[in-house]
């Protein structure tokens, strides 16, 4: 979020510097691509918030329900919610107007899609990194580190 907002900064400040007679950029196309960046910015780090959010409550949501068990349905199924509501609220507050709300629905689906899938394929490695700090923790420290996490 700080370097989002770090970038924010550097893109106002060069919107205000004039354009030097030698760029293959002129003023107005600058300002054209870069003016815009203020709805993605701020869509970016609601959708952000909201969606890490989202995604720490349905975790530990689906904990509870499975009681611990199912680590494949706890990662994959919170990132399907957070995800879901990142994309469209990013996609939503960048571009509503501009686009309708239909347009913003399909785009959101499709971005949608590629996520769903992506999940998918990486929860075997989920597996692998869950299973390598278990056995370099040890079976004990990792159980006990996890009582730990869950009784904060």
């Amino acid at each position: 979020m700080a370097m989002i907002m770090f970038e924010f900064g550097i893109i106002q400040v060069a919107l205000q510097v004039p354009t030097a007679s030698i760029s293959p950029v002129g003023e107005e196309a600058f300002n054209t691509v870069f003016g815009a960046s203020g709805r993605i910015i701020i869509g970016s780090l609601i959708a952000y918030v909201i969606g890490q959010l989202a995604d720490i409550s349905l975790f530990h949501w689906l904990r509870g329900l499975t009681h611990g068990r199912h680590l494949w349905l706890r990662a994959t199924g919170s990132t399907f919610g957070s995800q879901f509501l990142d994309t469209f609220i990013v996609l939503f507050v960048a571009f509503y107007g501009p686009m309708t709300i239909q347009t913003i629905i399909a785009v959101t689906l499709f971005n949608y899609g590629y996520k769903f899938i992506v999940a998918i394929l990486i929860t075997p490695l989920i597996y692998l990194a869950h299973s390598l700090i278990d056995r370099y923790l040890g079976a004990e420290t990792a159980s006990e580190m996890i009582h730990a996490a869950e009784a904060s």
